[in-house]
């Protein structure tokens, strides 16, 4: 009985901080809609843009979400 209530109690404490709609996370898509340059093979077929999402390629000086 008292690991289910332990389990309950932080599942509640932990959610209860959490910002479900979003509203304070900045995203930051920046990058390529057409792969990265330079890249062969497999590495080319899996650094393809999905669903109009950008590919971040190589070293990045900014993340891609932050958080307030």
């Amino acid at each position: 009985m008292l690991k289910p209530m332990l389990a309950l109690l932080t599942l509640a404490a932990t959610t209860a901080c959490m910002d479900v709609d979003g509203a304070d996370v900045s995203r930051n898509y920046t990058g390529s809609l057409n792969g990265c340059p330079g890249l062969t093979g497999i590495s080319a077929q899996y650094s393809q843009s999905v669903a109009g999402m950008p590919v971040r390629c190589g070293p990045q000086s900014a993340s891609p979400v932050t958080f307030r």
